[in-house]
C-alpha cells in the first residue's frame, strides 16, 4: 500500500466504460476496509461516452466524496500539452476551496 507507505491520500480517476461502476464501488469498498484516506474523486474521458450526464449523477450519489474535476474527451491530442496545466490548476483550486494544504 503505497499511500501507507508515503502517507498519501488518494484522488480515484474514473473513467466511463461497462464495468466502471463496479470496478468504482470495488475500488471504494476497498479503500475504506483498508482505512486509506480519499480526497475525492475525476471523471475522466466524459464527452465521448453518450451516457456521460447520467453516470455522473448516478456517481455522485453512490460516491462519499467529493468530485474534484470532470476532464472531457480531448480529441487534438497534438495539443494535449496545453489542456493539461488547465486541469491541473481546475484541480489544484477545488483542493484549496475544500480546505486540502497543497
Amino acid at each position: 500500500n503505497l499511500s501507507a507507505i508515503w502517507n498519501a491520500s488518494i484522488i480515484l480517476v474514473i473513467q466511463p466504460y461497462l464495468g466502471a461502476i463496479n470496478h468504482t464501488l470495488l475500488s471504494l469498498s476497498y479503500l475504506a476496509s483498508e482505512k486509506i484516506p480519499v480526497l475525492g474523486w475525476i471523471l475522466n474521458n466524459t464527452e465521448e461516452t453518450q451516457f456521460a450526464e447520467e453516470w455522473e449523477r448516478f456517481l455522485t450519489e453512490k460516491i462519499p466524496y467529493p468530485q474534484l474535476l470532470k476532464i472531457p474527451f480531448i480529441p487534438d491530442k497534438e495539443n494535449l500539452h496545453l489542456q493539461v496545466p488547465l486541469l491541473a490548476q481546475k484541480l489544484k483550486q477545488q483542493l484549496l476551496q475544500l480546505g486540502y494544504e497543497l
